[in-house]
């Protein structure tokens, strides 16, 4: 109840009536249409009250490619579960050439100064550990640029960018989601050169609104702010735009992880879908019924 009240007070009635709706609607056609109000209800809040710099957006500085390729796991890789080790080792397995950078909270004062207020913030619990990793990757990316891969991403070849000098991301074709998002772009994997505004438009973002706010507004606020920028950064918006379809089966993996292996049609499968995005919170098991399970298999051979 207090999470509510804070929320009501915060961001105002309009948008707490559709936060309440949205938590006990059950309606599909319904739910859809409140989710189409709530995307422009919260994108109206934060263009009046966060996005209001258009002139302080740095345009200016000199594009170049960048070969970092970033990765965060809070606890570090010790005490990482099973599945995320998986993960982190088969991102640096194919990551030849790219300096790999695997950071934890006990390494990322050495990459990076944040704001005194954010860690302030993520300590008290005002700010989550997956939006710390929100802020933090575009932190890196607009100081360095280079590659971000959630450390819940399974790869299987090295990992290749065509062309470094622009934004790039995995894309599916886009649907009806209640990610403003649609598809159109993915947080979780993206490649941003350095000096690239993008990158400084949304790290900004993130700094004006948790220098302002103790609650966040809505969990992909990251996707809001990339959502906005579309229509701020003509040159990102054609760079999305430039991205080609790929990766379109990047969620299957997850849904048959826990499925009875069969050998060749798991790798047929892997060799055509280098990246796997997994979820940290599924219950992944290594045999059903007796029967090693594709997850099995790929922590016994992978």
């Amino acid at each position: 109840m207090k999470d509510y009240i804070l929320y009501l007070y915060s961001f105002g009635f309009k948008l707490f009536i559709i936060k309440t709706l949205l938590r006990i609607c059950k309606n599909k056609r319904f739910r859809k249409e409140i989710i189409k109000i709530k995307h422009l209800y919260i994108e109206k809040w934060l263009c009046e009250k966060i996005i209001n710099y258009d002139n302080d957006i740095n345009n200016t500085n000199e594009i170049s490619p960048s070969n970092e390729l970033w990765v965060f796991w809070a606890q570090g890789f010790d005490n990482a579960p099973e599945m995320i080790k998986l993960c982190i080792n088969s991102i640096k397995r194919n990551s030849k050439k790219w300096n790999f950078h695997l950071l934890s909270l006990s390494n990322v004062k050495d990459y990076i100064d944040l704001p005194k207020f954010i860690w302030e913030k993520l300590n008290n619990g005002n700010i989550t550990l997956t939006q710390f990793s929100d802020i933090l990757r575009f932190a890196l990316l607009n100081k360095y640029g280079g590659l971000w891969i959630d450390a819940t991403t399974f790869v299987t070849k090295q990992i290749s960018i065509s062309d470094t000098s622009k934004y790039w991301t995995t894309k599916l074709y886009e649907k009806e989601i209640e990610c403003v998002s649609h598809c159109r772009w993915n947080g979780a994997l993206m490649y941003i050169p350095k000096g690239n505004e993008f990158a400084d438009y949304i790290y900004k973002a993130f700094i004006t609104y948790w220098q302002n706010q103790t609650v966040l507004i809505d969990y992909f606020l990251i996707d809001y702010f990339t959502d906005i920028s579309l229509r701020q950064l003509e040159t990102f918006k054609n760079e999305l735009n430039d991205v080609e379809f790929n990766n379109i089966n990047i969620f299957h993996l997850d849904s048959i992880l826990n499925e009875p292996c069969n050998k060749e049609t798991l790798e047929a499968y892997l060799k055509n879908n280098p990246y796997n995005k997994l979820q940290r919170r599924s219950n992944y098991i290594k045999y059903l019924n007796g029967k090693l399970t594709n997850y099995g298999y790929l922590v016994e051979h992978y």
